[in-house]
C-alpha cells in the first residue's frame, strides 16, 4: 500500500482489497498507522460478501486519496449493498483501534 501511495499524484485515488484481519492483527499496526497518518478521504469497508470465489478469507476494501483529511469513513458491504456505519475523526479511530483484539 505504501508503494501505491508513493506512486500517486497529489489528490490521486487508489483502492485495495485486503484481508480484513489487516484491521486487527498486531503485525499490521504499521500499515494502519501509515493509512491514518498519510491518507486523506480514507474509506474502509468490511465485506460480508465473498469477493473472490476461490478464496477462503474475509476481505475489506480500502480507498484513499493522496490529500489531507482528518476523517475515516467506515462501512459494510452485505449482499451487494453498501452501508456507511460511521464517519469518525482519525484521532478517535486511533483510540478505538487500541481496543481491538490483538492477535497474530
Amino acid at each position: 500500500m505504501e508503494l501505491g501511495y508513493k506512486l500517486l499524484k497529489k489528490n490521486g485515488t487508489f483502492a485495495y482489497i485486503v484481508p480484513n484481519n489487516m484491521l486487527t492483527i498486531q503485525s499490521n499496526q504499521k500499515i494502519r498507522d501509515f493509512l491514518l497518518k498519510k491518507s486523506g478521504s480514507l474509506v474502509i469497508i468490511n465485506s460480508l460478501d465473498k469477493i473472490f470465489a476461490d478464496a477462503n478469507v474475509d476481505n475489506c476494501l480500502v480507498f484513499l486519496k493522496k490529500e489531507k483529511s482528518d476523517e475515516v469513513t467506515v462501512g459494510e458491504l452485505n449482499k451487494g449493498d453498501f452501508e456507511t456505519v460511521g464517519i469518525v475523526k482519525k484521532k478517535r479511530y486511533e483510540i478505538m483501534a487500541d481496543y481491538l483484539p490483538k492477535s497474530g
